[in-house]
This record gives C-alpha cells, structure tokens and sequence, in this order.
C-alpha cells in the first residue's frame, strides 16, 4: 500500500471513528466541526487537513469537540488547538496515575490575589508535581482577569501544573490561544519573523534529521525543548505541495514520542524507586541526553 493510500485510509478511519462516537454521519463530520469547532480569522476557509488535525489532538487526548472541550483556530497553515478549562480537567482526572489537586492562594495586603501555587499528586509519585503562578506575570486587560482574577489564575496553574504532572504538549488554554492568535495577527502584519525565532541551517538539518531517521521520542523532546515559534517555523518549512504531507508525519511522530517519553518516565520513576540502578543505567544508553535530562526532570531529579 502506498503512503498515499495510508494517509487516507488513516484519515477515513479517524472521520468513521468520530462519526459514530457521537452519532453523526461521516459525510458531515468535518463540515459540522468546521462550522463549531474553528474560530476562522480573515475570512480564510478551513481547510480538510486542517480539519483533520484537530480530530488528531481530540483523539489523543479524548476529547469532544462538539461541546468545545477542544476547539482551534487556523494560523499559518496549520491549526492552534485550544482546550478550555474544562477539557484540561477532563484530561487530569481521566489519567489513570491522577491522585488529587490542591491550591494554595497568596492575597497582598489588601486581601487582593498575588499567587497561585497547585499541586497534582500522581499514584507512582512520591513527590507532587507543583506550579506557582503569579498574577503580575499572567494578567491581561480582559473581561475574565478583571472580573474573576483569582479563578484565571487559578486555571492557569492547574494548566501549567498538569503539563508538567502528565507531560502534555501541543495543546494550549484559552488565555493562550489569545496571546497566539495577537502575535499571528501581528505577523500577519509584518511577516518578518523576530531573528530569535528565525530558523537557522542547524535547526533546519537537525530537524530534517530527526524525521528522516523517524525518532518519535527525540522529535517530542526537540519540540519542548526550544522555543514554540521556533518549532513553528520549523513546522511550516516545508516545500510548497509536500507541506500537508510532511506536517502529518510531524504530527503523528509527536503524538508516538509523547506516549514514548511517558512510558520512559514511569520505568525510570519505577526503577527510581525500587534502587534499581540496572535499569535506570539502561535508559540511560537508549536514550538522548536531552532525553535523559527531561526524563529525570519529569521523575523529580535534577
């Protein structure tokens, strides 16, 4: 079978998948979500692969899109996926290693929200994964932070603290998407990239690389290892007419790193525990040392 032929088998078969999960005919999957499940911006129609995309983050990570637990926007070719607060949740407490959340809130003198501190605890853990947000460092001039500050805050340290529990990726919150959208807007408007984001030879070979040698894991931790508009650059350097195809492959080399690198974090976290120093020794060597060192982060070694 062609690669062709793979990548539209795969695609019939994730439309028939969500068709009948949710009782809509297969002919109208994509054209319903279109019109529900984008925030389309210049005008500019949505496109099938761009369609498709976002079925690929909903699948992986459960989610419905037509009740908006995970919609997108279009920028640049590609899609921004964007998970409201609800969705988030759903993810953490349907991970089977999820073992509770706390928050704890820091007021100024006036009794005013300065920071908030959550904590997830995971089942294989000794340790909780921990995040502090602060409100001088995520406020904007918005209806939601003016009204409910301490809510937005909130969310957003139950984000970035499930990001770092679950090792997720390549979804952003609302807030996010917002902040995204601005700067694509802005690009738009002067399509010059800033020079820390512009992609150099190196950057562009390394990554070439990672594709043509099909590292999953190494293609997950290049991506959360640099900066996001530099890995967005990267993703839409392509050639005119293979660029679909090669952004699917991306796609789906992140979604098998990811599972990969969870995998390695709970056999590390495992042998960790158990002092087993064999085993531990032995990722060591399967593995990047840029593999390696997120591994240990993630496990609560420095």
């Amino acid at each position: 079978m062609s690669e062709t032929s793979e990548v539209k088998n795969s695609r019939q078969s994730l439309i028939q998948t969500f068709g009948q999960q949710y009782g809509i005919s297969e002919t109208r999957v994509l054209e319903t979500l279109k019109n529900t499940a984008f925030k389309q911006s210049q005008g500019k129609a949505i496109t099938d692969e761009q369609m498709i995309a976002l079925l690929v983050v909903a699948n992986e990570y459960k989610l419905n899109p037509f009740t908006r637990e995970i919609y997108a926007f279009a920028a640049n070719g590609g899609i921004n996926p964007i998970v409201p607060i609800d969705g988030w949740m759903k993810i953490m407490n349907s991970h089977p290693m999820m073992d509770g959340i706390t928050f704890e809130d820091t007021f100024d003198d006036k009794g005013g929200i300065q920071a908030v501190k959550c904590s997830i605890y995971r089942k294989d853990r000794k340790h909780p994964a921990e995040v502090t947000e602060y409100l001088a460092e995520c406020q904007r001039p918005t209806e939601p932070w003016k009204k409910w500050p301490a809510r937005m805050l909130r969310h957003k340290a139950a984000i970035q603290c499930a990001r770092y529990a679950f090792s997720l990726s390549g979804i952003s919150d609302p807030d996010e998407g917002e902040r995204i959208q601005e700067g694509v807007t802005e690009a738009v408007a002067e399509p010059k990239a800033p020079e820390e984001y512009a992609v150099s030879n190196d950057d562009k070979e390394f990554f070439d690389q990672i594709i043509s040698e099909d590292d999953h894991l190494e293609m997950f931790v290049f991506q959360s290892t640099i900066p996001a508009r530099l890995f967005t650059n990267l993703y839409h350097s392509f050639p005119k007419g293979e660029k679909g195809k090669w952004q699917r492959v991306v796609d789906e080399m992140l979604t098998k790193g990811r599972e990969t690198f969870r995998q390695y974090v709970d056999n590390y976290g495992a042998a960790s525990a158990s002092g087993d120093n064999a085993g531990m020794d032995e990722i060591s060597d399967e593995v990047s040392m840029s593999a390696l060192e997120m591994i240990k982060a993630e496990c609560g070694e420095q």
